[in-house]
């Protein structure tokens, strides 16, 4: 690290001595200020910031993030690099942005960006820097935002209230924490199989696997897809992945 240049990957970054998911400041420490200032962002990473509503926290990972990878990954698409540095910066923040709300911010500040190619740019991003792309944390968030889209579906709020009255959202309650509890099992078997794949849709087919469950059939993939935003297919294609990590955690 002497002379101020970065290393040749990010891996001092989670470090043994460091919680890599522990508050911004002890994580951005281990970010050198001098580092971060030599890394010149475009002025219109800032503008998708803005129009994420996030914090300026999140642009001083990203930009830490970037300085600290290797020179390989610089040659690639610069533009991916930047947005998928802002993805993992949000899930190491505890804040995670889906790829889908990202490549909604850079269309509305006039670029085109393809979901695919970010999924893939997030997945070299995350491994060089040894940081968990799916990480438990980040899909229990995911999990959460879905069933509080699903309370504020109108059409489920009606079906759910000529079922159970007034106590109707004690319903989506209990989907929260069975969901929860099911990525438990399952996450001790399919973390491998995972890495690299979206927690939106982790979260999705885990919230919507645990509805059938639970007997609540009107909670439809298309439902759930449409509250994570994510698409039916995708949720379907993890579904199955899911499945056999659910099969496979009772035989462990």
């Amino acid at each position: 690290m002497e002379g101020g240049l970065p290393p040749s990957s990010c891996e001092w970054q989670l470090s043994s001595s460091v919680d890599p998911y522990g508050s911004y400041s002890d994580l951005a420490n281990h970010y050198p200020l001098a580092w971060r200032r030599r890394e010149h962002l475009p002025r219109w990473l800032s503008e998708v910031v803005s129009e994420l509503d996030a914090p300026p926290r999140l642009l001083d990972l990203a930009k830490a993030i970037i300085s600290g990878l290797p020179k390989s990954l610089h040659g690639r698409r610069r533009g991916y690099l930047y947005l998928a540095s802002l993805v993992v910066a949000s899930r190491i923040l505890g804040t995670p942005l889906t790829l889908k709300t990202v490549s909604q911010a850079a269309a509305s500040v006039g670029l085109r960006v393809s979901p695919k190619k970010l999924a893939i740019m997030v997945g070299e991003v995350s491994s060089a820097c040894r940081s968990p792309v799916i990480d438990s944390r980040s899909v229990r968030q995911y999990i959460s935002s879905i069933v509080s889209h699903l309370k504020r579906d109108p059409a489920l709020q009606s079906i759910l209230h000529d079922l159970f009255g007034e106590h109707w959202g004690v319903a989506l309650d209990r989907l929260h924490v069975k969901s929860l509890e099911l990525l438990k099992v399952t996450g001790k078997v399919t973390r491998l199989e995972l890495a690299g794949k979206s927690p939106a849709v982790t979260a999705a087919a885990t919230v919507w696997l645990t509805a059938r469950t639970l007997g609540l059939r009107f909670i439809t993939q298309e439902r759930v897809a449409r509250a994570a935003g994510v698409s039916s297919s995708a949720l379907r294609k993890r579904t199955k992945l899911l499945l056999q990590g659910s099969e496979a955690a009772k035989f462990a």
